[in-house]
């Protein structure tokens, strides 16, 4: 009973973020899965996995990056989101799933801090999702390119089960403030008539 409670629980919280319509939905990408997280090899998989010249990976581990269409403009049902590993480098969030056939990880996509911006007012205290913007208007998933929406959120979950892993969402909070560009809404010029009248 407490599982389905919690399953309900984080459903509910998954469908808030990608804002109270669609439901989310994972993607499929044939012939990966999201690997031996829980496993000794695990950080040692990852970082062979990232190009030398990417530096050393700072914050890794299983993950979720919810608000995504497959259509622009376009009210869908279901909202696909990304399930899998994501690294953060000095430079670059890299999303990676679990090659079973060749069992390796490899990376799905690679988003460079240079095209996203963050807000950092949302989350950090209690260690929740990363509020991101992304300023292409496609994103890749492997073979797939889907639509972001205006706002989409990155979280790290713990390795087994669908709970947040509050101190990694903590540490990359602290990565994405020193490393991305702060995220500014364009407020409306303010109007003076004083000297109409």
């Amino acid at each position: 009973m407490a599982k389905i409670y919690v399953y309900a629980v984080s459903l509910f919280i998954l469908v808030s973020l990608t804002g109270c319509g669609p439901m989310p939905i994972k993607m499929k990408v044939p012939d990966y899965s999201i690997g031996p997280v829980s496993s000794e090899d695990f950080p040692d998989l990852v970082q062979s996995a990232i190009p030398a010249n990417k530096g050393k990976v700072r914050i890794f581990g299983k993950a979720n990056w919810l608000g995504f269409s497959e259509s622009p403009g376009y009210f869908h049902v279901v909202a696909p989101y990304f399930s899998g590993v994501a690294a953060l480098t000095d430079t670059d969030i890299f999303l990676l799933l679990y090659n079973d056939n060749e069992q390796r990880y490899e990376i799905l996509t690679q988003v460079p801090y240079t095209g996203i911006s963050f807000d950092p007012k949302h989350g950090r205290s209690a260690g929740g999702a990363l509020y991101l913007y992304i300023e292409e208007p496609e994103f890749s998933f492997g073979e797939k390119s889907y639509t972001p929406y205006e706002r989409t959120y990155l979280e790290f979950t713990r390795p087994t089960g669908i709970r947040s892993d509050p101190e990694k969402n903590k540490l990359a909070h602290l990565l994405f403030e020193e490393k991305v560009s702060r995220h500014i809404v364009e407020q409306p010029p303010i109007t003076s008539f004083d000297d109409q009248y």
